[in-house]
């Protein structure tokens, strides 16, 4: 399906901030002691996913993503890597040659190693404001199956986006997965607690007379009148 199209005139559409829903997850499939996964998303992840759709024009476009997994089944999406790749408005196809690249490049300094195998995410652009995958993306998964589990973003302009869970090693998909963005800065979390222990301290509220700065001004110092 193309972009919406009138009379041969392409629409812009405006491009909105991601913002979570109300999330009607499913397991099509199901397994035992089967527990639906929570999506995080890092900052990073949530700004450059956001600027990528705000510059990807009228054009499907794809990207990948790094997933670890926390505890209590939590999957957090830390960064997020664009490619090469044909697109239209209604498909886009990555450039192998150029995922070979950077696999190549990554390998040279084995710290990359962990970044490598940590890529379990494809987040792809649809049109207009559908989430609901197409034949081609649910083919696409099937290329993924090698590993333990793979993670699914479909997302839209309008600010939507859908999670898909494959848990391949029990043979369990969830749709719809809840997501949340991951604000967890040690070191500014850390600063704030320090700037509130030296800031904050415990007082008395006196309730007959209102803090200096909620009384209400002199309207003769407003309007000039004397």
């Amino acid at each position: 399906m193309n972009m919406p199209d009138l009379f041969g005139i392409a629409i812009k559409e405006q491009v909105r901030p991601l913002a979570p829903h109300e999330a009607n997850s499913q397991i099509e499939v199901l397994g035992a002691g089967v527990i639906i996964p929570t999506i995080l998303l890092s900052f990073r992840a949530y700004s450059d996913t956001h600027y990528i759709i705000e510059s990807a024009g009228h054009n499907e476009v794809g990207w990948l993503g790094t997933v670890q997994k926390l505890e209590e089944d939590r999957y957090l999406i830390d960064r997020v890597f664009l490619f090469n790749q044909d697109v239209s408005g209604a498909h886009c196809e990555f450039d192998q040659e150029d995922i070979g690249k950077f696999y190549h490049e990554m390998l040279k300094d084995p710290v990359n190693k962990p970044i490598l195998s940590s890529i379990l995410f494809w987040g792809h652009l649809h049109p207009g404001n559908m989430t609901e995958p197409s034949g081609q993306d649910e083919e696409q998964m099937e290329l993924f199956a090698h590993n333990p589990f793979f993670i699914r973003g479909i997302f839209t302009r309008p600010g939507k986006c859908v999670f898909t869970f494959f848990d391949y090693a029990r043979g369990v998909k969830i749709t719809d997965c809840p997501w949340q963005l991951h604000l967890e800065d040690e070191e500014r979390k850390k600063a704030i607690a320090g700037e509130i222990r030296e800031k904050v301290r415990a007082g008395r509220f006196n309730k007959k007379e209102a803090p200096s700065w909620q009384k209400r001004p002199n309207p003769k110092l407003i309007t000039g009148d004397n």
